[in-house]
């Protein structure tokens, strides 16, 4: 599709490629039937693949210590790499098949695509040479792309001082776009930047339950990455990069990552490569805007004025933590069962609480939260407003703005899913788009997804251990959430997580 009408319409209504992207990739009845349906016989690999003989395998360092609880050295031993690689988003089921195997993984991804690429830039591990390493799941094993130390390099492109070059090693995550663009067109950027936010999530507490920091930065200089990697960045880009390392070695260093783009829209996008290739194109930081770049300061969210949602805090960290990592699954079917108000407020005091107290997260401010709730005891039905609380308590405040179950509506906003409509409750992550791209440009579309999945993760986790079904949600009719929760235009739609009484799971082979 050309995209020169697109252009003119952003020059002529002075719209963002972001505002447009996303009211491009809605779906509506009208817009999923004109859509072409995928062709099986071009599916991607949900892999990438190097030519290379030598692997540095990490099983074996992960049988010998298969959970944490040892005292951290210096130098980093590769246990705790190994660990953290796996629950992060190593494969957890291995499903045979006549045509082909399918890896499940610890971390969810939309239609099981995984476009989400792992690559590790060791500056001192013992027994690992410095160098740039791809990870490889399906044998947990690293291939070494590039020998050396990068860690400058890496402080240089994040406009970080000292971050990279004092962690042992740093996570730098990409997205292949034709991985889920086979299947989701140019609406995937959405689900690849969740998909990615899934993973970061798994980092972050996989990281804090070996006793490290991770700092995960989402702004920087997307040229100096992508070539340093070997990127045609048409193809794959990078999403977010994360230094892990002793706590006391990142005392006072500033991790503010919430960094603007300033391009103009249509220089870039110019091309004939879709909406996707145009909006990640627009969202870059480029060099030659360095001398002007200031992380933003971010506004503070308002708070909702209304009842207490409180609950047990959660005890899971350490090995519960991991062990939930390794067994988490979608469901794919409620009962229709409830769930307690007390579950609620303690999966949701799990999932926001680190908004208030640490900088895990790269512009949280910029989302709001929804609850659809159905079928939870105690809470009347009804769609509620949801504040994760004051301070540093993790209090979660709910107010109430609208009576009656959604069930029926939450049907049809999931496409027909009987997901929706037997949830016991549904989270929505809402934003004003135009604000956050005033704010940090087009950036600011990939900053609000990967926020989103990295709380859908902690959703996830603290649903899979409380013994209840979670499944996040990408694929949705926009306008119709809209309504439903009685947003304006400009407020916009970002993710969905349901949450219920899991039905049985069927066998999977």
């Amino acid at each position: 599709m050309s995209l020169w009408p697109l252009l003119w319409k952003i020059r002529m209504s002075q719209a963002s490629i972001s505002e447009v992207f996303h009211e491009g990739t809605k779906y509506s009845l009208k817009t999923l039937q004109s859509l072409p349906r995928p062709d099986w016989n071009a599916k991607p690999a949900p892999f990438k693949d190097f030519h290379e003989p030598r692997k540095q395998k990490l099983r074996g360092w992960l049988q010998k210590h298969p959970f944490p609880g040892r005292k951290l050295t210096q130098p980093l031993q590769p246990d705790v790499l190994s660990r953290l690689l796996l629950y992060a988003y190593g494969v957890t089921r291995v499903v045979k098949s006549a045509h082909d195997d399918f890896f499940m993984r610890s971390a969810p991804s939309a239609g099981g695509l995984y476009p989400t690429e792992l690559y590790i830039c060791i500056r001192e591990v013992e027994g690992l040479q410095p160098g740039l390493y791809n990870y490889q799941c399906r044998d947990h094993s690293l291939v070494l792309v590039w020998e050396g130390d990068f860690s400058a390099d890496l402080d240089r492109y994040t406009l970080q001082k000292g971050l990279h070059s004092h962690a042992p090693f740093s996570i730098i995550l990409t997205g292949i776009f034709f991985r889920s663009a086979w299947r989701y067109h140019d609406r995937a950027y959405r689900r690849i930047c969740l998909d990615t936010g899934h993973v970061l999530g798994n980092l972050l507490l996989s990281a804090a339950a070996e006793g490290l920091r991770a700092s995960p930065l989402g702004g920087f200089l997307d040229p100096g990455i992508n070539d340093l990697l070997f990127l045609d960045p048409q193809k794959e880009g990078v999403l977010a990069v994360m230094g892990v390392g002793f706590p006391d070695k990142f005392p006072n260093l500033d991790f503010a990552s919430a960094y603007p783009s300033r391009r103009t829209p249509g220089e870039d996008a110019a091309t004939d490569n879709g909406l996707l290739a145009a909006l990640h194109s627009c969202s870059s930081i480029r060099g030659e805007e360095l001398a002007e770049l200031k992380a933003v300061e971010l506004p503070s969210p308002s708070p909702v004025v209304g009842e207490k949602l409180e609950g047990p805090r959660l005890s899971l960290h350490g090995k519960s933590l991991c062990q939930t990592m390794l067994k988490r699954r979608s469901t794919r079917a409620f009962t229709g069962g409830e769930v307690s108000r007390q579950q609620l407020a303690s999966l949701m005091q799990f999932a926001y609480h680190p908004r208030c107290s640490t900088p895990q997260l790269i512009a949280p401010q910029l989302l709001r939260s929804y609850l659809a709730v159905t079928r939870v005891q105690g809470l009347e039905p009804g769609i509620y407003s949801y504040d994760a609380g004051a301070g540093t308590s993790g209090m979660g405040m709910i107010e109430r703005k609208r009576r009656g179950n959604p069930a029926a509506a939450l049907y049809e906003i999931s496409l027909g899913q009987e997901l929706g409509r037997d949830a016991a409750c549904t989270v929505f992550h809402i934003a004003d788009l135009p604000r956050a791209v005033e704010l940090l440009g087009d950036r600011a579309y990939r900053y609000l997804h990967l926020d989103a999945g990295n709380i859908g993760q902690r959703l996830n986790l603290a649903a899979v251990h409380l013994g209840l079904g979670v499944s996040g949600i990408g694929g949705f009719l926009d306008d119709k959430v809209n309504q439903l929760l009685d947003l304006p235009p400009d407020d916009v739609v970002i993710y969905l997580t349901v949450l219920g009484a899991p039905a049985p799971r069927k066998a999977l082979g």
